[in-house]
């Protein structure tokens, strides 16, 4: 076998971070999202420092309802790891400026980078809670109070107008099997080619 070869052969594989785009593996190494939903290779050395990444829980999702849900419901495996799966989706510094327009960026990262960084963001089901429910709304759509901006709290009222335009935002709860009554999130959204979430924006940009 030719030195080249046994060189090819080695090269280790990078894998995605919680991406948001197509549900193919990207295969050039180099490429990038720019927002547009498009995949995006992360490599490495540019993991959250706070992530605890093990090859479990890296994989490839798309950027839809489907792909949200996905994603979500594997926080309501029996003994999943919910402080790990939340830590996957914390913000990375260019994250705010994605989510949210002008100053209200600085002011999230502000509001935000802190509560991440002690551990008090974490996603989870209470006992007894084995479905989700699922809304979404698009940034113009919260502004509009048009389509489904009503399942949202009623900060995002106040807090619209700070939210960057072409983005798609969730709202979820883990409910008991027939129940609508549940533990409600909200502030999941695809931003820059991953699946992140800003919990009570209204919160940290008051």
């Amino acid at each position: 076998m030719s030195r080249d070869m046994k060189r090819f052969l080695l090269m280790p594989v990078t894998l995605l971070f919680f991406g948001c785009g197509e549900s193919d593996p990207v295969k050039d190494p180099g490429s990038a999202s720019d927002n547009t939903g498009q995949p995006q290779k992360i490599e490495p050395s540019t993991l959250s420092e706070n992530s605890n990444a093990t090859p479990e829980s890296l994989e490839v999702v798309d950027s839809s309802e489907a792909g949200a849900r996905t994603l979500l419901e594997k926080f309501l495996i029996p003994g999943a790891d919910h402080a790990k799966l939340s830590a996957l989706l914390a913000p990375r510094p260019e994250d705010y400026a994605a989510a949210f327009i002008g100053d209200a960026a600085a002011k999230a990262a502000t509001g935000y980078q802190q509560a991440w960084k002690d551990g008090k963001i974490v996603i989870s089901p209470n006992a007894g809670q084995t479905e989700l429910l699922l809304w979404n709304a698009t940034s113009e759509e919260l502004n509009e109070g048009t389509g489904d901006a009503g399942q949202f709290p009623g900060g995002y009222q106040e807090v619209a107008k700070h939210l960057k335009p072409g983005v798609t935002w969730y709202r979820f709860k883990f409910v008991e099997s027939g129940q609508t009554i549940g533990t409600a999130f909200d502030g999941f959204a695809c931003i820059n080619g991953r699946w992140t979430i800003f919990p009570k924006p209204w919160r940290v940009l008051r």
